[in-house]
């Protein structure tokens, strides 16, 4: 038989342990609730406690680890105070928790908790331990809460929840309630009072009743639904029956809240009264759960109840549609324009696009697709008014127009072209503006690029070189929108301008990259060059659509073949550099640019000279084989092919044996006569020399 003290020390807590480990390497981290030592529940010796006077449980394990003789630490509690006793056992298996549960008692009708940490083992180490975790449960709602058989202890007086436990004489297991076995005594407890004036002892016997059946009392409580700006609102549990002693114990079960931290913010009054009152309450849902009980009855009753707390009732308003740029000129024969609506805004994401032609030249009707960047193509001479329409979810329109003016080429003063609008997908940051396509019934003679401000005044940054030539290049770019404008003047002085602008949007692929092989050097004679490129895409559901090869520079403009073929040939080149690009679009609209150096010398190749080894003037029949040796020729750089053929003088008979297209033709069957060959000699160049011989 047990006997314990519960010294009223304080609170203890159980949230940590020992920090080192060293002294108790084998150490059960987690504590195990609710279950008594082997040999204590069964009343077995070998098993010996000794009461501490620690108030913090991390002490007393720490301790403990210090104590050759502890073994295990025991920490029994009842609502604010605790107790800690070490545990000296003789076998591991007396430390170990049993399989029932504790149900010691130091206060009529309430039930203390225990928890165990096993720290030192005799024979290390601890065999894997799991215990059961304790039914909980309401007090007075045995029938619903508890399992046959079984009612609910509470863990102190004013408590209204509990523990499942069987009736007195039987012990509790997850299994069910098992008959106390006779080596199995009710323990009797000794409650023992310190403090500084006195100590008393009392001594407590364990008894229990059965308690009467409760009467069901019908709980309803409405949900609530309130709305922002209000976050005030009350619960009220209405009763069937309504006895005079009922009481009422409100309680928040659950919130969800929008804001970030989850943190209930709110005020409650009257927790214990019929009408619950709630103030400053936040966005969210709230679920709240009344339990009611009366003593006279006796019974009890429960009801859960919603508050939802709807967000402050969103005022919609128009979208306001944008076209950038409101005004463009374009001169032909560019005939593509940009318009940009993506800086269209609305209070709301998700707008939908609608442009419409509101009036063109005659016969101009394309279809418009319904995107925020609208690319106009194949335009025509002529005035353009082009409106957008924005609508947001809520079906709220707003609309705009932009104007687009495309001009006829002039025969007289230079034409400015600076190239198709530029739409690029960062990281790519840098692009190419091409205006060797402006024109003169002359001859240009001065190029101008220069970099304008955005109709809100705000200055994007780039780097510009080649400013005076026909290809700028516009390096560092950022999000947004750019314009450059392009002037040429003519020998007359005559000028003219054009704009070209870059859209550089937000990253969506990466473009993709051309290559137009390595730079080439020739030697004239050269009937024509081969330029082979190929390009290549960073993502497998990308793909390259499109070649086009275009000269930039040169002494004089070439014929490139096939310019929409990644391999083509140039024809028409003289001695001078010229360079050429490749450029490379994929399947998402993005292009890539690379260009190659074709360096061409003058003819500085020696024609070969053909010679032949004469066999002799008069030769002597009979002759089997006659060699004709033409591998004396000689060339700078080397004979590449030979050619040989009987003259048309040669009237003897004899054949010709084996190829003709080598240093040495071989003749047989020759008979007395004359003879008369030519051989023609070739170099890489396809430069050539001839000579005959006769014999």
């Amino acid at each position: 038989m047990w006997i314990f003290m519960l010294l009223l020390v304080g609170p203890i807590t159980t949230k940590t342990l020992v920090a080192d480990k060293t002294t108790c390497p084998y150490i059960v981290e987690d504590p195990l609730p609710s279950h008594l030592p082997y040999g204590m529940q069964h009343n077995l010796t070998g098993i010996q406690l000794t009461l501490t006077s620690h108030t913090d449980f991390r002490d007393c394990v720490t301790d403990c680890c210090g104590k050759p003789d502890c073994n295990a630490v025991l920490l029994v509690s009842q609502a604010d105070q605790a107790a800690c006793w070490f545990l000296a056992c003789q076998q591991d298996s007396l430390c170990l928790p049993a399989k029932e549960f504790s149900d010691m008692d130091f206060d009529t009708g309430t039930l203390s908790t225990v928890d165990l940490v096993l720290v030192r083992p005799n024979q290390p180490p601890w065999p894997e331990v799991h215990v059961d975790e304790d039914k909980i449960c309401e007090v007075g709602l045995d029938e619903t809460s508890c399992p046959p058989n079984q009612h609910c202890r509470p863990l102190n007086k004013k408590s209204k929840n509990g523990v499942c436990r069987c009736t007195t004489g039987e012990a509790t297991t997850s299994q069910g309630c098992v008959t106390i076995s006779s080596q199995t005594s009710t323990s009797s407890v000794t409650i023992g009072v310190a403090n500084s004036m006195s100590t008393s002892t009392t001594t407590v016997a364990t008894t229990s009743t059965t308690p009467p059946k409760p009467v069901t009392i019908a709980v309803k409580v409405a949900n609530r639904t309130i709305e922002l700006p209000e976050s005030n609102t009350s619960l009220t549990a209405y009763t069937n029956p309504s006895p005079d002693d009922l009481t009422f114990d409100w309680k928040l079960v659950s919130f969800d809240l929008a804001n970030e931290q989850n943190k209930f913010q709110g005020v409650e009054s009257n927790s214990n009264s019929a009408s619950l009152q709630l103030e400053g309450l936040a966005e969210g849902v709230y679920i709240y759960h009344v339990h009611v009980v009366s003593a006279s009855l006796p019974g009890q009753g429960e009801a859960v109840a919603n508050i939802t707390v709807l967000p402050v009732p969103r005022v919609n308003t128009p979208p306001v549609a944008v076209i950038k740029p409101a005004t463009q000129t374009v001169t032909l024969p560019t005939n593509k324009a940009v318009l940009e609506g993506s800086q269209s805004r609305d209070d709301t994401e998700g707008l939908e696009y609608t442009w419409t032609i509101n009036s063109g030249p005659l016969g101009y009707d394309p279809e418009l697709p319904s995107v925020p960047t609208l690319t106009l193509s194949n335009l025509i001479a002529g005035n353009y008014s082009i409106k957008l329409m924005v609508k947001d979810a809520e079906g709220l329109t707003d609309s705009t127009l932009a104007s687009l003016t495309v001009l006829k080429e002039n025969d007289y003063p230079p034409t400015a072209i600076a190239g198709e609008d530029k739409v690029i997908f960062l990281p790519q940051n840098k692009v190419v503006l091409n205006g060797n396509q402006s024109s003169d019934d002359h001859d240009i003679v001065a190029w101008e690029w220069t970099k304008l401000k955005a109709e809100d005044g705000v200055e994007l940054p780039a780097d510009m070189t080649g400013v005076r030539t026909p290809y700028l290049t516009v390096a560092n770019l950022e999000q947004g929108i750019y314009t450059f404008l392009l002037k040429v003047t003519d020998s007359g002085g005559h000028s003219s301008t054009d704009e070209v602008a870059v859209y550089v949007k937000p990253p969506t692929n990466i473009p993709p990259k051309a290559d137009a092989g390595e730079d080439q050097e020739h030697s004239l004679p050269l009937p024509y060059i081969t330029l082979v490129g190929k390009g290549s895409t960073s993502s497998n559901s990308n793909n390259i659509t499109a070649y086009v090869w275009s000269q930039l520079s040169g002494p004089k403009m070439v014929n490139i073949s096939k310019p929409g073929r990644p391999s083509t040939n140039v024809t028409g080149l003289t001695a001078g550099k010229f360079v050429f690009q490749l450029m490379v679009k994929d399947n998402t609209g993005n292009n890539g640019t690379d260009s190659v150096s074709v360096l061409i010398h003058e003819d500085r190749n020696q024609a070969p000279v053909a010679r032949i080894s004469p066999p002799g003037p008069l030769l002597e029949a009979p002759i089997p084989v006659l060699y004709l040796d033409g591998s004396g020729s000689t060339d700078d750089l080397a004979v590449e092919r030979w050619e040989w053929w009987r003259n048309g003088v040669s009237l003897a008979a004899g054949r010709i044996i084996g190829a003709r297209n080598t240093s040495t033709l071989t003749l047989v069957d020759l008979v007395p006569g004359d003879y008369s060959f030519s051989l023609r000699v070739y170099d890489g160049q396809g430069k050539s020399d001839t000579t005959s011989l006769s014999f």
